[in-house]
């Protein structure tokens, strides 16, 4: 069974078109509102008849669609650099925090033998006093 498809009128420069799509209908009715006000923009800026406004905006949208892909390429490559830095940042605090955890044992290791350092003194001063 195929996916329900949504006929959905739309005008672009005074024609009526129908659309059959799988989208939602309000969207497409959106899309269509701005794709006829920027071919309504081309038409009157320049004077152009309905196929040369409709080539210009095609041309235009096409310029829009390749800048986005170039700035999404961009970002993920920004992303893909801060993802790495930050599993870079991740493995130096795990070096950190064993560092930490080291020093805290060798802390009480050493707590310890002065302790029994401390004992064997007094051990010893009270034999001798």
């Amino acid at each position: 069974m195929g996916a329900v498809l949504n006929k959905v009128k739309i005008t672009l420069l005074g024609s009526e078109i129908t659309v059959n799509t799988g989208d939602d209908a309000d969207y497409v009715k959106q899309l269509g509102d701005y794709c006829n006000s920027r071919l309504q923009k081309n038409a009157e800026r320049g004077g152009l008849p309905p196929l040369t406004a409709a080539l210009v905006t095609m041309l235009q949208c096409c310029d829009d669609i390749k800048k986005l892909e170039q700035k999404a390429e961009k970002l993920e490559k920004e992303n893909k650099k801060l993802l790495e830095r930050q599993q870079l940042q991740e493995e130096k605090v795990a070096e950190l925090e064993a560092l930490k955890q080291t020093a805290q044992n060798e802390i009480l290791s050493l707590s310890a033998q002065n302790r029994e350092l401390l004992a064997a003194v007094q051990k010893e001063k009270a034999r001798q006093g």
